[in-house]
């Protein structure tokens, strides 16, 4: 989490973060803006009621926000769900950290772990039953990262959760849960955020060096073409668990018959 003057910006996992980072302190700096990047050991002491632990990520959420900074505008960045699935598998947090697995369960559905592979992963990451920690409620069709997204951005995630099907989506009571975000687009980052640094009262000259900056750090994660990772099956299990994704950014579901193709 980053906190400025004039807003705050929330860095959701595998969205281009890194790069987010770099191009936000470059530019503060250079325009003598103060920030804050608040981190693990500052953020507000809260508890995730579903997993029982400390917050240890320095990500934040926006139920973490202090108070005195609530009302500010709230910035972050969103990817197609698709390709930061491949993202999440191919950064292979999951096999460094076997410990969140019941590893009884584990090794008997997938005997070969970690050697796993895409369809598999897909299939583990919904599979509750093998996470040594069940969130409770969760509703069966809400897949892991629409889980997260709720997470980072509801103020009340929990009762969101709770009271999440297809039919909430629509619902104004439900919607009113979630913070007003503007959201930056991982495939446009670069120009995305000069606009709304512009939008903010940057100059060109002190943006300039955005435009200029080489993209290692987006591009380092980046999964390239992903397509040939899914399968008809992978494919419609991901429209299925991230519905409530593709109902906020429908955008990504034009790549859908591309993916089709060239599954």
């Amino acid at each position: 989490m980053l906190i400025t003057p004039d807003f705050v910006f929330i860095f959701l996992p595998k969205t281009g973060t890194t790069f987010a980072r770099d191009v936000l302190r470059r530019v503060f700096e250079k325009a003598s803006y103060p920030y804050h990047i608040v981190s693990a050991a500052t953020l507000e002491s809260k508890y995730i009621p579903d997993f029982k632990k400390k917050i240890t990520s320095d990500h934040g959420r926006v139920e973490q926000i202090p108070i005195e900074h609530a009302a500010k505008p709230i910035v972050s960045i969103i990817r197609n769900p698709f390709e930061r699935l491949v993202s999440l598998y191919l950064f292979r947090a999951w096999e460094r950290r076997p410990q969140v697995f019941h590893e009884e369960r584990l090794l008997q559905k997938y005997p070969h772990f970690p050697d796993i592979s895409f369809g598999e992963f897909v299939a583990l990451a919904c599979d509750w039953d093998i996470h040594r920690v069940r969130p409770p409620h969760i509703p069966p069709l809400l897949g892991p990262q629409s889980h997260q997204f709720i997470h980072f951005y509801f103020h009340d995630p929990e009762s969101a959760i709770a009271g999440y099907d297809r039919i909430a989506l629509s619902e104004p009571s439900w919607r009113q849960n979630m913070a007003n975000v503007r959201f930056l687009r991982t495939e446009s980052l670069r120009n995305d955020l000069v606009d709304f640094l512009t939008d903010f009262g940057f100059s060109a000259s002190d943006l300039r060096m955005v435009l200029e900056l080489e993209s290692k750090q987006v591009s380092s994660g980046r999964t390239g073409s992903y397509h040939h990772y899914f399968s008809d099956e992978t494919i419609a299990h991901t429209l299925d668990k991230e519905a409530m994704l593709f109902q906020l950014f429908p955008e990504y579901l034009e790549g859908q018959e591309s993916l089709l193709l060239n599954g």
